[in-house]
């Protein structure tokens, strides 16, 4: 059976079927195995596979000792990937909580004093004011003043559009703000 069709009977894409067999064929049994037994999740075999074999046993005790997420294990093996020699991986493997944190650091979105969930709402909240200044500037403008009326026609209801989701997300923001009061 060809992967198309094995994709269209299991009704997944050409590709989704790839990423599979390529887990299949470049996965340590043992690394197949933490996954066939839900010990870690596909994202951490897709991360795993990028890895030569050799490292992938060592890597996957890495990953199930310190219970890292897809996101961590997806730092350590780049890591690992960019290590020069036998004792910057060593130092990976012996440290992978100090390598995680030292990279997360150069992430101005993240603050390891937060869930991963709570950095993800600083995140979003980031860059939504990155993108409402954005706006505000090119709305300002005096371009947007001297458009012409066919082109104003064309964008404004768009911009209008805008008004109604921004006063939900007004709402959620003040009610969450006012349950925290409490």
């Amino acid at each position: 059976m060809s992967q198309k069709e094995v994709a269209r009977v299991l009704r997944q894409s050409h590709s989704w079927v790839c990423r599979r067999l390529s887990l299949v064929e470049k996965l340590l049994p043992e690394v197949q195995d933490a996954l066939r037994m839900g010990e870690i999740t596909v994202s951490h075999g897709r991360e795993l596979v990028k890895l030569p074999r050799g490292n992938q046993g060592q890597a996957l005790e890495v990953v199930m000792r310190e219970r890292l997420t897809s996101r961590e294990c997806a730092i350590v093996v780049d890591r690992l990937l960019k290590a020069k020699g036998t004792q910057e991986a060593g130092y990976i493997y012996n440290h992978s909580r100090e390598v995680i944190r030292q990279a997360m650091q150069g992430d101005k979105f993240h603050d390891s004093r937060l869930s991963d969930h709570g950095n993800r709402l600083l995140k979003a909240r980031e860059l939504l004011r990155l993108q409402v200044n954005i706006l505000g500037g090119v709305l300002q403008s005096e371009h947007t003043a001297q458009l012409p009326s066919e082109q104003k026609a064309m964008v404004l209801p768009a911009m209008d559009e805008l008004v109604a989701p921004m006063g939900r997300l007004t709402d959620i923001i003040h009610k969450t703000l006012q349950s925290y009061e409490r």
